[in-house]
């Protein structure tokens, strides 16, 4: 990988990676139940956060925000963007809180160029949730690529689905709502990475809570970008993949429910009626409760299955029965089944998780990883669940600690924001701009006369301002000059 970007073959990802955190607060639950002590409380939950709706909006306005200032005008005018996100739920929110900021920004002249700019989502179908197609104006899957590819800019909204194998060489930022790391990182990131006409940089927009991806992005590439058969080989995990897959098709959860769950799915007056799988979950929960040796079994090999699927799945060539569509919905609805069953009874709800109205760029420290050992390949064993108990009131402080931490990092850049703002109204070229901003002149001389003035004011201020605050917005500029003219206004 080193070597293609090396040779200029594909970008690098690496070299634009804008963290930018959401802070939180975590309380204990409102609905007390008496006589359970702190300790019984679960911890919060990933989706707690990933689905938060009033966070999902505020990096919501960040996204729009960004694609009208900063993505919309890169390639010469044909830049585009990819949002990942947590799940399903997490993606049509965004479809809706970005549709929303986005319109209100294309309202305004500067940005009503933009306002055909489509907002896609795309998913695999599940009959828990609506159909993608609805959210997209009635448009298949098949129609929305040709359509994305046909535009001149757009957002498409993903889950897991076009995270890797998509391929738009005009996909200039990817915004990640989720947490990426290994094979999977690599695949993702390197959606940005083609190289087109005009394309000369990419960038990733990291949301991820505590924005751990930065570490993963840069673990996962220090890994594969060195890799070598022994530390990374497909081959291996395809003839494990084989093995499962053998294991799961003879399996007696297989062999009792898969014909069910097959008629169910090829009628297509059934196939997105939930109420049509009310009596397959009834039965299959039934199987699951009075055998937990043979489901906690294939509970875990259906888990491997999927992790090295995923891992391997656009790395080698592999036969179209291991992503068969029915096959895999199957046991991903057996999974979920088994999950909700054998959640423990003994702690009540999880902590609360509450968006704390605070948003922006953060610094973020990245160490070099240690050296892991290889562990061998195997198939998965049967594993009994268990509970966990917490002390859920240190949690909470640790957590509430941190995401203090967090505040003080977004109000640095803040400052440091404003702090240039300053300087730019103060000084002598600044009083011009402002008179240009206020006139006639053209967007392209005004965007030159500030992006002067940040190379001015980065000269004079790199020592006491600090590397990581240029590094974040030189290839910002043009934003930093719509926010300046905002600022003014305000």
């Amino acid at each position: 990988m080193k070597e293609a970007i090396e040779d200029g073959f594909i970008l690098n990802p690496l070299k634009n990676i804008v963290p930018v955190a959401s802070k939180m607060l975590f309380d204990l639950p409102t609905n007390l139940l008496e006589g359970l002590t702190e300790k019984e409380y679960k911890d919060a939950q990933k989706k707690q956060i990933y689905e938060n709706r009033d966070r999902i909006d505020a990096i919501a306005k960040f996204v729009a925000d960004l694609l009208v200032k900063d993505v919309y005008r890169k390639i010469r005018g044909t830049g585009k963007a990819m949002l990942a996100v947590y799940s399903i739920k997490a993606a049509i929110a965004y479809k809706q809180a970005v549709t929303k900021h986005f319109n209100a920004l294309v309202r305004e002249p500067k940005y009503a160029k933009y306002a055909e700019a489509p907002i896609h989502i795309v998913y695999s179908r599940n009959q828990d949730e609506q159909s993608a197609t609805v959210l997209n104006d009635g448009l298949t899957e098949e129609k929305v690529m040709q359509n994305f590819a046909l535009k001149k800019n757009g957002l498409m909204i993903v889950v897991a689905k076009l995270q890797t194998g998509f391929d738009e060489k005009k996909l200039h930022t990817l915004f990640l709502d989720k947490e990426i790391k290994g094979i999977s990182a690599i695949q993702t990131i390197s959606r940005v990475n083609r190289t087109t006409k005009y394309k000369n940089d990419c960038k990733i927009v990291d949301f991820s809570f505590t924005n751990v991806n930065v570490q993963n992005i840069k673990d996962a590439f220090e890994y594969f970008s060195n890799v070598v058969v022994s530390d990374f080989d497909p081959f291996s995990d395809k003839k494990v993949l084989d093995l499962l897959f053998i294991e799961l098709k003879k399996s007696d959860t297989f062999d009792k429910f898969f014909t069910v769950f097959m008629a169910i799915y090829d009628d297509k007056t059934r196939h997105d009626d939930p109420e049509s799988y009310l009596d397959f979950e009834s039965s299959l929960k039934k199987y699951i409760d009075a055998n937990p040796g043979r489901t906690s079994d294939a509970k875990a090999k259906s888990a491997q299955y999927f992790t090295i699927l995923n891992r391997i799945e656009y790395v080698i060539e592999l036969d179209a029965k291991y992503s068969e569509p029915i096959f895999l919905l199957f046991w991903r609805k057996f999974n979920t089944l088994y999950n909700m069953m054998h959640r423990s009874k003994d702690i009540k709800d999880p902590i609360e998780v509450y968006f704390d109205n605070r948003i922006g760029i953060i610094e973020v420290e990245t160490y070099s990883p240690e050296e892991k050992k290889k562990k061998p390949l195997m198939l998965a064993e049967s594993t009994e669940p268990y509970g966990h108990q917490f002390d859920i009131i240190a949690i909470i402080a640790a957590r509430n600690e941190q995401e203090a931490i967090t505040a003080s990092l977004i109000q640095d850049f803040e400052t440091k924001i404003k702090d240039f703002f300053n300087y730019v109204r103060n000084a002598n070229e600044g009083e011009r701009l402002i008179v240009k901003i206020h006139s006639h002149v053209s967007e392209a001389e005004i965007y030159d006369d500030f992006a002067k003035i940040y190379r001015r004011y980065k000269a004079l201020n790199r020592q006491k301002v600090g590397d990581y605050f240029f590094k974040e917005f030189d290839d910002l500029v043009d934003k930093l000059c719509d926010d300046f003219e905002k600022y003014l206004s305000e």
